[in-house]
């Protein structure tokens, strides 16, 4: 009897991580307002990270060298990261000819890594099934943010475009 109680809460945990986990992403981590913005800047390349490490939140978008760039800050401090969407250009493979430290599997993504100069990036390479263009999700950070961190973002990213 004993056993199957553990296994019953066992089982209603997970259950309960998993709704979590769904719910944590399931949309854009921006106001709706600044979503319908993007979308109409972007288009095509309205990609969004549905994840967040905790503790951050939206602070503003821009377009910067004709990419899109979200920047998304502490809520109690002053650390901040970037989630940038640009086109990779043809001919141009995803793990940038080896320029990576290392590759991580998230959410069956595969995320590329590096540090240099104080700035820690993760990227992936997505092909937009509409236009057949591939855009390089990066996110860019200068502060404490652990690479599993920075990953998860990247991987996270979704296409919101109408």
């Amino acid at each position: 009897m004993r056993s199957r109680l553990v296994i019953g809460c066992a089982a209603l945990l997970a259950a309960a991580l998993v709704t979590g986990v769904a719910q944590a992403a399931s949309g854009a981590q921006v106001p709706t307002f600044t979503l319908h913005r993007i979308q109409a800047a972007f288009g095509d390349a309205a990609y969004l990270p549905t994840r967040l490490p905790f503790g951050y939140a939206y602070n503003r978008w821009q377009r910067s060298n004709g990419h899109m760039l979200v920047v998304f800050k502490q809520k109690r401090g002053t650390d901040s990261f970037d989630f940038q969407v640009e086109r990779l250009p043809k001919g141009t493979a995803c793990d940038l000819g080896g320029a990576f430290h290392k590759t991580l599997q998230m959410d069956g993504n595969k995320v590329y890594y590096r540090g240099e100069a104080g700035e820690w990036i993760a990227w992936r390479c997505l092909t937009s099934l509409r236009t057949k263009t591939t855009y390089m999700l990066s996110t860019h950070s200068r502060g404490p943010l652990p690479d599993v961190a920075l990953a998860r973002v990247t991987a996270s990213g979704k296409r919101f475009a109408r």
